[in-house]
């Protein structure tokens, strides 16, 4: 089997899973796959997406200004992060937690 067609064949699998409603596990004992071949495909497609969104570690993202709405505008005020290819919304009462786990996710994605 080619490169070319080992990738081929991972994507499709990690695509299918992903459609699916079961675990990584129970996907891999199903079609006999081995389940530490699927997590290391399946990571270095999440890193792809990341890195095709997420400026590398050696570029330098510009900082923009943002301008909160006030009190009296029909939109509620919040904070929005643009890098670029990648925006980042946050409501006025956003789960700071979340936004923490988002970005060490993304984080660990990109390593």
């Amino acid at each position: 089997m080619t490169r070319a067609e080992r990738r081929s064949y991972w994507q499709e699998h990690v695509t299918a899973w992903q459609a699916g409603s079961e675990s990584q596990a129970a996907y891999c004992r199903r079609l006999g796959l081995s389940p530490m071949s699927f997590s290391q495909w399946k990571r270095r497609f999440e890193r792809e997406q990341v890195s095709a969104v997420v400026p590398e570690a050696g570029e330098r993202a510009a900082l923009v200004e943002v301008q909160l709405a006030d009190e009296h505008t029909q939109e509620p005020a919040g904070i929005t992060v643009d890098l670029g290819r990648v925006h980042l919304r946050l409501a006025r009462e956003f789960d700071a937690e979340a936004l923490q786990r988002a970005v060490s996710a993304l984080r660990d994605a990109g390593h």
